[in-house]
């Protein structure tokens, strides 16, 4: 095991973490994964079995997350991961590890039996998969650990897990960037400066604070509409919110390498076919979408996952498509820090993106029951732009280009517009 240094916050986790549900929660970056991963790593070597499970909102997120912080730096060569069996190997133990996006995932775990379960970034589950994992850890001994940052103060997690009186049933733990040792003085500075509003309460304060009003608040006109494209683009990548009775839009968005911005939305498609009272076919679209393009030498296009008609029609045509990450919160947050630090403009002539995004709200009553989602109504410019530049760049350290943003591989010999 690698030599860390815990702060006193971290050992606390650590010492106390001895109910049946054990959460630490709070802001990003403030300690929580390296204190929840080192008391499951204890109650991993005492387990008198091997019915111990990892879950993340996907598999590739509980392996980036924790999997791979156990095998490459607290526990390297002592803990392995198995690619064939699609597990972990930590001494004498086999830890499955899933990913629970969505409320199918429950059969993964039914008529299971768990000894132990580690849940990263618990709130991004579905609570039926959280309910039912509960309900599995029947053994005197069963334990779950888990992490997130905050949410609505309604979620169920919060309501159910956190706030319980039980104390034998469910500890939980607040932690703040303070409480991480490891994280520089400059560091911290930069994280504060990354957010704003709900964000900066959630993911600074670490606070359980309700999603309302305007999702992109920190948007205006004066600050981040420019009258053209800011400089020549190293890039350019393409998103698209498909739809035939709702309407289509897709947005063209040019990236620097250099300079800052380094993204802006340079040009926009709106067809709706509410208002032109015609539907186009898929062939219609597709050549709206070729002329929309012409002349730009486009890296990808990334297309709403559920168009899969559509996705077909544009590979017939020899473009470079790549399915969006739909994850929305994430999404959106990404987007909104872009804007709250002035790295996304937008050109004005992109007239529809604009309005949509003054008009971005949360939605008030699914909010109540603790669903965090944004009203939908004239969000087809947002879903867009949202599917491009998360996709593209949500999960990159920075705004520059390389041939990954494009689904991990290569353009090889691919046809570019």
């Amino acid at each position: 095991m690698s030599q860390v240094t815990l702060s006193d916050k971290q050992k606390e986790f650590i010492r106390n973490s001895t109910a049946k549900i054990n959460i630490a929660h709070g802001s990003v970056r403030s300690g929580k994964t390296y204190s929840t991963l080192l008391r499951f790593a204890e109650l991993v070597i005492d387990c008198p079995d091997n019915k111990i499970i990892m879950i993340g909102n996907s598999f590739g997120a509980i392996k980036e997350n924790a999997v791979k912080l156990l095998t490459d730096e607290l526990f390297k060569g002592y803990c392995v991961w198995k690619p064939g069996k699609q597990c972990l190997v930590f001494g004498d133990k086999e830890i499955r590890v899933i990913g629970a996006h969505d409320e199918g995932s429950i059969r993964a775990i039914q008529g299971n039996t768990h000894s132990l379960s580690y849940v990263d970034e618990i709130t991004t589950i579905p609570y039926g998969f959280i309910d039912m994992l509960t309900t599995r850890l029947s053994h005197p001994w069963s334990k779950m650990i888990a992490t997130c940052n905050p949410n609505s103060p309604v979620h169920p997690v919060k309501a159910n897990l956190i706030d319980n009186p039980d104390r034998d049933y469910s500890y939980n733990l607040h932690f703040n960037i303070d409480d991480n040792p490891a994280l520089s003085d400059r560091a911290r500075h930069d994280l504060k400066n990354q957010y704003t509003g709900l964000f900066y309460r959630r993911y600074i304060l670490g606070e359980w604070v309700a999603a309302e009003g305007a999702i992109y608040s920190d948007f205006s006109r004066q600050s981040h509409v420019l009258p053209r494209a800011p400089h020549f683009a190293d890039n350019y990548f393409v998103g698209v919110d498909y739809g035939i009775h709702n309407a289509f839009a897709a947005v063209l968005i040019g990236q620097s390498n250099t300079y800052s911005p380094h993204l802006w939305v340079e040009k926009e498609f709106y067809w709706d076919s509410k208002k032109t009272y015609r539907q186009k076919l898929n062939s219609e679209l597709a050549d709206d979408l070729e002329q929309f393009i012409e002349g730009y030498n486009v890296r990808g296009i990334y297309l709403d996952p559920s168009a899969s008609s559509f996705e077909v029609e544009l590979k017939r045509r020899r473009m470079r498509v790549i399915q969006a990450q739909n994850d929305v919160y994430p999404g959106i947050t990404f987007v909104a820090n872009l804007i709250s630090n002035h790295e996304l403009k937008i050109v004005k002539d992109c007239t529809n993106t604009i309005g949509e995004l003054e008009q971005y709200v949360w939605d008030s009553k699914k909010a109540i029951n603790g669903d965090e989602e944004p009203v939908k109504r004239n969000d087809h410019a947002m879903d867009a732009m949202r599917y491009a530049l998360f996709t593209a760049f949500g999960k990159k350290k920075n705004l520059r280009w390389g041939d990954e943003n494009v689904d991990g591989r290569s353009l090889g010999n691919t046809r570019q517009f």
